[in-house]
């Protein structure tokens, strides 16, 4: 049987086990056409009974005679048997459930041979995966319980302790005395008051005194400004916004396709260039540098921010439903903290995060962000600084 090769197994057992299964049971409702052993019937042990009554003369020569049976039919039998057993693979032979029987329905039953080779364990040629597994309804108890308690009405109680829910009563919404009458500037006074231009003014003024220090030489083109002209100039900027130009200075043009007249009669273009140079909102000789204990990366435009996140507080106070968010401002300049974010519909600019209302989208509160902090601490709690601060 050594020599034989493992391919020949099936034929031996297609030859050699149809003469002692077809008495038994239908070829076709097998899995395996190999000698099935069944458990006896009541009859069956009643029979043996009777025999073993008759005494021992007779059982030996009953077991003769079934030994020479044996052996004559299913020779080949045996050694496919033999193959199996010297070096072949687990087999589970299968009654009862699924094999149909002339007058037994037993439950299945289990024949297995434990002495096969890690070779053969692998490498079978014998398929079980049609053999269906034992259920095991313990593992499955403790989730069906749960499903049961969590169903069930008395699972889902009222709390233990009274939860109540005050209403909302605080005052919101605007809170200005402008009438019907009240137009644009009028509101546009509400958020801008006229401290935060008196604050230009100064600072703008003091800049230019301090550019023409540290260049050692008098500006001829320039002279200190007042409220009355940086309201205008702010104005200017507001409506190049709106009347958009690639290039400011086309806004002076002598063509009368181009240039704008209201722009021409407010100001000069070059006393606008010079507002541009001078333009500032803090001291530039107090500002500490970076590294420096106090310093911020807004230092330039912190008492902008500061005046006009009090003005929007104090002129429209918060309603009950809030939502923080965040955009994105486009800069015109060279600024450090611009971010590239490439998932954002502006890609490059400057992230904000603002405190809103959700029914009316009026903006509160805001705060730009100016990089993470160098402490890993406190970059990870990033998040919830700038919520809970808002």
């Amino acid at each position: 049987m050594a020599a034989r090769k493992r391919g020949e197994l099936f034929t031996i057992l297609e030859t050699s086990t149809d003469t002692e299964t077809n008495a038994l049971s239908d070829s076709e409702d097998c899995p395996l056409n190999l000698p099935i052993p069944f458990r006896k019937s009541e009859s069956d042990e009643e029979d043996e009974e009777l025999q073993e009554n008759k005494g021992e003369p007779e059982l030996e020569s009953a077991a003769a005679a079934a030994a020479a049976a044996a052996a004559a039919e299913g020779e080949e039998t045996a050694d496919s048997a033999s193959y199996i057993a010297g070096g072949g693979c687990n087999i589970i032979l299968v009654t009862g459930n699924g094999i149909k029987h002339e007058d037994y329905e037993e439950d299945s039953y289990y024949a297995t041979s434990n002495n096969c080779s890690e070779t053969s364990s692998t490498d079978s040629d014998i398929d079980f995966s049609d053999l269906e597994e034992e259920e095991h309804p313990a593992l499955y108890s403790t989730y069906d319980v749960l499903d049961d308690e969590c169903t069930s009405p008395d699972f889902w109680g009222e709390p233990d302790q009274v939860i109540s829910i005050e209403p909302f009563t605080a005052d919101s919404g605007p809170q200005h005395s402008l009438g019907d009458d009240a137009d644009t500037l009028d509101y546009f006074r509400l958020l801008f008051p006229d401290s935060l231009f008196e604050h230009m003014v100064e600072q703008t003024n003091n800049y230019a005194l301090y550019r023409q220090r540290r260049s050692g030489r008098s500006d001829a083109h320039w002279h200190p400004t007042d409220i009355r002209e940086m309201r205008a100039y702010v104005g200017l900027n507001i409506l190049m916004g709106i009347n958009q130009l690639p290039d400011y200075g086309m806004y002076w043009a002598s063509d009368i396709f181009i240039g704008n007249a209201g722009f021409k009669k407010t100001m000069t273009a070059r006393r606008f260039e010079k507002l541009n140079q001078n333009l500032h909102l803090c001291d530039r000789e107090s500002e500490p540098s970076k590294g420096e204990l106090g310093y911020d990366g807004l230092y330039k435009i912190r008492p902008l921010l500061d005046m006009v996140g009090n003005t929007m507080w104090d002129a429209y106070l918060p309603n009950r439903c809030l939502t923080i968010d965040e955009c994105a401002i486009a800069p015109k300049g060279r600024f450090s903290p611009t971010q590239y974010m490439p998932s954002k519909p502006l890609r490059k600019g400057l992230k904000v995060w603002m405190l809103c209302d959700s029914r009316s989208g009026y903006c509160h509160r805001s705060r730009i962000y100016v990089g993470k902090p160098s402490d890993d601490l406190a970059a990870a709690a990033l998040s919830h600084k700038m919520v809970t601060s808002l």
